[in-house]
């Protein structure tokens, strides 16, 4: 095979290897280590958008936003796919284009499986029939075939009939091996055009969504003078219950805290309220301690529910209804209203727990299902919140499901174009140097497979010996009979020859004199001769 040929090979299987790898990068699976997901739509809750039977392929991204239709991981019922609208505190909200109701799993960013990058109608059905095992080892089969064609590598044996001997060919300036090198730089060269294609179409920063998380917690506790007979101490603690033929009043305390990570620099106002209702819908409220302004990211709210005052209220309500009920919810909450910066940014918020007792002519106590919920103490709240807002940060691309940072995934494809041009330059450079040094050098060079080197011409008796006006035209005539190149230096000159049956094409080249030999002829000047 010639230089040409080998080279010509060594980018064709190039640009098929950049071209499987470009198809690993846009359809590989993630199970596999790719990027995408397939998904068969097998409901109707996003139609019409999408309908029974479609096959989307979703694709993983750096972020999503509202609009988006993605497909995520649901812990119970696997892959769903729907539109997000809504982010709400680092979780995304979806909801199906047909259906009237939000999902109600929330789920993170690591559960998103991918956006919604192409859809295929019907194909999801075409290939629910193809899953028999046959067809799935026909597929194995053709793919393990198209892998082994595209990884095939130039250089391998030549099929024709015709062989070299072992002596091998003539040293040249061209690096052994050169279609390997092309290979090598031509992988390097492609591989940076793609990456310079995915990373200079891409921004090198995008504003985001960022959030700077918060948490306000606070603690409930009440307490009142009570007689030792009934009470420890003498004194009503959290969790007992109050009677109130022994007492009228009970004092209730609300510690709360602001808690961050980030600096925080926070004030506001406070005010601790008491609320009376019944289950019929009325309600009363009475003011324990009045809005007052504090500071700091801590403080302590003590107020005084006076019994009487309650009763008062439930005796009015229960004139006024004509209802008779015996037992009342009575509630206090507290009303925080923060204000101030949070990581160097405003802060708006607020934080009203409620703590509810159950009043009756007897006693005022906490339910016995103080939650129905066993993550949730009432007497300890907690709400944890974010600040949001808009941010810039650095931009990524992924390649083959790895992200990428844009900024150095367009340094890395400039280093690898510069490298590939710089190889296939030093390539050139070297080719054109062994062509300048002489044609026979050339001719060796690029066409080392096809040619034979002997110490001997062969015999010319009978045959019918014909010029040929270059070299390529003597590669074509023994390409056409799968024969190779006879070379020998006789006469001051190289020569090539083809025996066709009673025919000998031929071509010679002036032979380039030795290293040595140039030396003295330069040396000697006209007219020179040596000492007799």
């Amino acid at each position: 095979m010639s230089l040409r040929e080998r080279v010509t090979s060594a980018l064709r299987s190039a640009a098929g290897l950049m071209f499987a790898l470009a198809l690993w990068a846009a359809f590989g699976p993630t199970a596999a280590g790719g990027s995408a997901s397939y998904i068969m739509i097998a409901g109707a809750s996003m139609e019409p958008a999408l309908e029974t039977g479609d096959l989307v392929i979703a694709r993983q991204s750096t972020s999503y936003a509202v609009g988006d239709i993605v497909a995520y991981q649901h812990p119970r019922l696997g892959p769903i796919i729907h539109r997000i609208i809504a982010v709400e505190t680092g979780r995304f909200v979806l909801q199906g284009d047909n259906n009237a109701w939000i999902d109600s799993y929330e789920p993170s960013p690591s559960e998103i499986l991918g956006r919604s990058w192409l859809t295929l109608p019907g194909v999801a059905t075409r290939l629910q029939a193809l899953r028999h095992p046959g067809w799935l080892a026909v597929f194995s089969v053709l793919l393990a075939m198209a892998v082994m064609g595209v990884l095939r590598l130039p250089g391998s044996k030549p099929t024709a009939t015709a062989k070299r001997p072992a002596d091998g060919p003539a040293k040249s300036h061209v690096p052994p091996g050169v279609e390997s090198y092309v290979l090598l730089f031509a992988v390097i060269g492609l591989a940076g055009l793609l990456l310079a294609v995915a990373a200079f179409r891409q921004p090198v920063s995008k504003t985001v969504e960022a959030m700077v998380p918060y948490e306000q917690a606070g603690e409930f506790s009440y307490r009142a003078q009570g007689p030792r007979t009934v009470y420890d101490q003498g004194q009503v603690t959290t969790g007992d219950p109050i009677f109130r033929s022994l007492m009228d009043k009970f004092e209730v305390q609300f510690e709360y805290a602001f808690r961050s990570e980030a600096p925080a620099d926070v004030l506001g106002t406070y005010a601790l309220l008491a609320e009376v209702q019944d289950a019929n819908g009325w309600t009363r409220r009475l003011t324990l301690v009045p809005q007052t302004r504090f500071e700091g990211s801590a403080l302590t709210i003590v107020g005084e529910v006076r019994l009487d005052v309650v009763q008062a209220m439930v005796d009015f309500m229960r004139l006024q209804t004509g209802l008779q009920r015996a037992t009342f919810t009575l509630s206090v909450f507290p009303e925080i209203e923060v204000t101030g910066t949070l990581a160097g940014r405003g802060l708006e918020t607020s934080f009203a727990p409620r703590l509810d007792f159950l009043l009756d002519d007897l006693q005022v106590s906490l339910p016995p299902d103080l939650s129905t919920d066993p993550e949730i103490d009432p007497l300890n709240p907690v709400h944890s919140g974010g600040l949001t807002y808009l941010a810039a940060q650095p931009n990524s691309i992924r390649i083959l499901g790895i992200p990428l940072n844009v900024l150095a995934a367009r340094w890395l494809a400039v280093i690898l174009l510069v490298v590939a041009l710089a190889g296939l330059g030093y390539l050139a450079w070297r080719i054109e140097a062994s062509r300048r040094a002489g044609e026979a050098q050339w001719i060796q060079a690029r066409y080392s497979d096809l040619i034979l080197s002997t110490q001997l011409p062969p015999e010319t008796e009978g045959l019918d010996v014909i010029p040929v006006a270059s070299f390529a035209d003597l590669v074509r005539v023994a390409k056409h009979s799968n024969l190779l190149v006879a070379h020998w230096i006789g006469e001051g000159q190289d020569n090539y020859a083809v025996r066709q049956a009673d025919r000998l094409y031929l071509y010679q080249v002036a032979a380039a004199l030795p290293q040595d030999a140039v030396q003295d002829t330069q040396d000697s000047q006209p007219g020179e001769s040596e000492p007799g």
